[in-house]
């Protein structure tokens, strides 16, 4: 059988998801057909009506982990990036996520695993002024670094799961945070005092009291991320995913909040879920 890769390619998630197949294989020469890889693979990352028939059994000895971003940004954070002369053409532009992974082995040991993916893009030509100082984004190292997908781990694993205080987002714009002041004999004037420049955010859970009633809106509600998995056996495949919005809040044309807006800071940058796929 002869695997026409060109049909996947079609679909805009299945050609970025495929290329995941060509990191873990080393190439498309080696693959003799769809059915070369393993199936259970294929049904997680490709869609159902394009997986092929294949009978292949999963390899046993290893665990493939991959982690996606699917989240998207806001079309008015987008709009203000275009404004920066910033590129955001690509329609399946998604913003850089960075997660760690904790793995415990049936033998007891332990490691961590981390994952990057998203675009690389960033407002990095505006220079901000407060009270006289100018500031320059500062790129952090780490939105250079490659995409980093997929791992491939050994047996047996009896526990893995996604470490919720270690889901960052990048969100690729300076952020002002202001200050409404009286003026005597003029009024309420509002005042930049602070920038934050482009970087990673950790998100956050939701704040919930005894009864896990949400008593704050952050990032992630308590029942949108899983809880780990437990007993893989050899041959599972997994794939983590990020899902959600990036928005930033504006004040006037640019990006900031009000300094007392308690319920605006507690939201930024958005609301997102994990989601977990196993085969």
């Amino acid at each position: 059988m002869v695997c026409d890769w060109r049909r996947f390619a079609s679909h805009a998630r299945a050609t970025r998801l495929v290329m995941l197949a060509v990191s873990l294989t080393g190439g498309l020469a080696p693959i003799g057909g769809c059915d070369a890889l393993n199936p259970a693979f294929v049904e997680v990352i490709l869609p159902a009506d394009l997986v092929a028939a294949g009978t292949t059994e999963n390899p046993s000895g290893h665990v493939p982990i991959f982690f996606v971003s699917n989240a998207r940004f806001d079309g008015e954070l987008l709009s203000y990036l275009e404004s920066q002369g910033v590129d955001v053409s690509d329609p399946n532009l998604r913003p850089r996520v960075r997660v760690r992974v904790a793995v415990v082995f049936a033998d007891g040991s332990a490691r961590t695993v981390e994952f990057i993916d998203g675009a690389q893009i960033t407002q990095t030509s505006t220079t901000v002024t407060v009270d006289g100082a100018t500031q320059d984004a500062v790129i952090p190292p780490d939105l250079d670094r490659p995409v980093l997908n997929n791992q491939v781990l050994q047996c047996d694993i009896s526990l893995i799961g996604i470490i919720p205080e270690i889901i960052e987002i990048y969100v690729p714009v300076f952020i002002g945070e202001y200050t409404v002041e009286e003026i005597p004999d003029f009024g309420l004037e509002t005042r930049l005092v602070q920038v934050f420049p482009p970087q990673f955010y950790p998100l956050q859970m939701d704040e919930v009291d005894e009864f896990g009633n949400t008593t704050t809106l952050r990032n992630i509600g308590i029942r949108d991320i899983p809880g780990p998995l437990e007993d893989l056996t050899c041959g599972s495949v997994v794939l983590f995913s990020l899902e959600g919005t990036l928005r930033v809040p504006f004040i006037g044309d640019n990006p900031g909040w009000i300094d007392e807006d308690a319920p605006t800071i507690a939201a930024f940058p958005g609301r997102f879920k994990v989601l977990t796929a196993v085969q």
